[in-house]
Parts: structure tokens; sequence; C-alpha cells
């Protein structure tokens, strides 16, 4: 990672997020409603970017007890799992150059 960045294990999360991206994708084209239960709040970032690319008009609710919108730029922790928002949104400048992210 560049500089004043922090994302711990940017790499696996991001091969791990394309992976479920691609996943969830093939599941949306049918018209099916997909249904995706999961552990950590990363997965998010495959999930919901799957579903929006299948249907533009879908909205999410996000429920948690954080907002999960920090970045690689302001993150104290560097805990991916507190940034998947913060990537959904295009908050995270050139997130296609982070490790993993270059989907």
């Amino acid at each position: 990672l560049a500089q004043g960045l922090k994302a711990k294990n940017c790499a696996q999360v991001g091969v791990g997020c394309k992976e479920i991206r691609d996943h969830v994708a093939a599941h949306c084209k049918d018209h099916t409603f997909p249904l995706i239960l999961g552990g950590d709040h990363c997965i998010s970032i495959g999930t919901v970017s799957a579903i929006k690319t299948a249907r533009k008009d879908a909205g999410i609710v996000w429920v948690d007890a954080h907002a999960d919108i920090n970045n690689p730029l302001r993150s104290g922790s560097g805990n991916m799992h507190g940034m998947p928002v913060a990537f959904l949104m295009g908050l995270v400048e050139n997130a296609n150059k982070l490790p993993g992210f270059e989907w």
C-alpha cells in the first residue's frame, strides 16, 4: 500500500470480493432475488457491486451498529470490515489501484 494508507489484508479481501461479485452476478442474471448471508462486512463490496450492476434501480438498506464508512486514508486500525460502505459509495480514492481491487 502507498504510504499513509491502512488496509489490512487488502489483497486477500479484494480478491475474495471479486470472486463473490462474480458468483453473485451469475445468479442475478436469471432474475432471481439473491439472498446473501455472510460473515465479515467486507463481502458486501462484492455482493452489493454485483446486485447494483445487475439491477441499476436496486436500493440498499445498510443496518449495522457502525457506519462502515472508514477508508484506507483515515482508518486508525486499517481493518477492512470498517470500510465497505466507503468502497461502495466511491469514497475510496483510486480504489482500483489497491492490491486485489484492480477489478
